[in-house]
């Protein structure tokens, strides 16, 4: 055997119950490790949410998201990804995403996706850096009146 020694975990580095302080290092320790897995992995957006702990007990969301690649190999965020994918579903032309749409009140609001399982409102846009569900019948209108697709 080399001079190396055998290293054991002491007590001190063991997590018995989770409270503020050491539920903030895990987080931390998580989030570094999660950035390594994604330029691994090729994944463009990687986070932990807020957490909560109780006991013996961390509970925390873990968002990933991928960005695909068009056909004319441009990089697709998700909207864009399911937008191409489901437009037909809901009678939208392919080419609407990102599109910019005047709304009747005369704000501006940029299409950003498609909520696949929604039937009523199922067209994402963003007016004042929020996000708001269109039925895709005046989607549909206006595009055909402001750009004639």
């Amino acid at each position: 055997m080399s001079g190396d020694a055998l290293v054991i975990n002491t007590n001190q580095d063991i997590i018995t119950e989770f409270n503020k302080l050491n539920s903030q290092i895990i987080v931390t320790k998580l989030r570094e490790d999660l950035k390594k897995l994604a330029i691994k992995y090729g994944i463009n957006d990687i986070d932990i949410g807020p957490s909560t702990y109780t006991g013996g007990e961390l509970t925390a969301k873990l968002t990933m998201k991928v960005h695909k690649i068009t056909e004319d190999g441009e990089t697709a965020d998700t909207g864009q990804v399911d937008w191409i994918n489901y437009h037909t579903k809901f009678g939208l032309p392919k080419d609407g995403y990102g599109k910019v749409i005047t709304l009747q009140n005369g704000k501006q609001c940029k299409l950003i996706g498609i909520q696949k399982n929604a039937r009523t409102y199922p067209v994402l846009g963003v007016c004042d850096n929020k996000t708001y569900k269109y039925k895709s019948e005046m989607v549909i209108q206006l595009l055909k009146v402001q750009y004639g697709i």
